[in-house]
């Protein structure tokens, strides 16, 4: 998943094929493959975005937006219980939104 942000993050600024990441916790380890397109200026740019890129940071808004997800299948499958008068179902999954801290 990091990776992928990675890769639109460069691609954003230069015309790139992919981005490995060797050792996630070593970025001289990581390389971009280059578009034919890239000019030197993107290139410098790409490695810009590399030198700022924070793992840590990247993961924790991955996280997020997955809590996010989870979250509104769940407020949505129990909006749906409501519709259809499913009381205890939609008990059910209000109770799972509370235990994961939720107030949508």
């Amino acid at each position: 998943m990091i990776a992928g942000v990675l890769h639109t993050k460069i691609e954003a600024v230069c015309p790139i094929s992919s981005v490995s990441l060797g050792r996630i916790d070593d970025k001289k380890t990581w390389a971009i493959s280059f578009d034919d397109k890239a000019t030197e200026k993107q290139k410098a740019d790409a490695q810009i975005v590399i030198d700022v890129f924070n793992v840590e940071i990247e993961q924790a808004r991955i996280e997020k937006s997955d809590s996010y997800k989870q979250k509104a299948i769940i407020n949505a499958a129990k909006e749906l219980a409501v519709a259809d008068r499913e009381t205890d179902v939609a008990d059910g999954f209000q109770a799972e939104l509370d235990s994961i801290g939720v107030s949508l």
